[in-house]
């Protein structure tokens, strides 16, 4: 079985971020892709339900460019990737799942920037509670919980 991993880091090309998918420690997309945004990685439902989901884009960072699309398949007890290059990846399902939950909800990578345009759409989103979505309500509390969320 395989082992997935991640690894974050600045993406001069694409003005963000990417998400490096790591197999057995080493990286997978090699030097002719770059990783997807992490919320454009972590947002794919397939990602954890099974189908096709986008890991990679072309090295210009343009989505829908040359993406890398792997077909996920989910087992009673393995997550199996196909590419269509012929290649298949298979992975221990409990620990595919506790991966991709952690690296999902590890924010340690943003700046000010993105921690703000997160935790703005989360409140949009209906993501936060009903106090963090009424500012107009408690505000000196609302913002010290924004000031403290960063």
């Amino acid at each position: 079985m395989n082992v997935l991993g991640f690894n974050i880091s600045e993406s001069n090309e694409s003005n963000d971020h990417q998400v490096r998918i790591l197999i057995d420690r080493k990286d997978w997309l090699g030097g002719n892709y770059l990783g997807m945004d992490p919320p454009a990685l972590f947002s794919q439902a397939a990602l954890i339900s099974g189908g096709n989901v986008v890991v990679g884009r072309c090295s210009c960072g343009c989505e829908g460019c040359d993406d890398v699309v792997v077909d996920i398949e989910i087992t009673e007890h393995s997550v199996i990737w196909r590419s269509d290059n012929g290649l298949m990846l298979e992975f221990v399902l409990n620990q595919y799942l506790r991966t991709i939950e952690k690296q999902k909800n590890d924010y340690s990578w943003e700046d000010l920037n993105r921690t703000a345009g997160r935790l703005v759409s989360e409140v949009f989103e209906g993501k936060r509670n009903n106090k963090d979505r009424h500012p107009q309500k408690n505000t000196s509390k609302n913002l010290r919980t924004f000031h403290n969320a960063l």
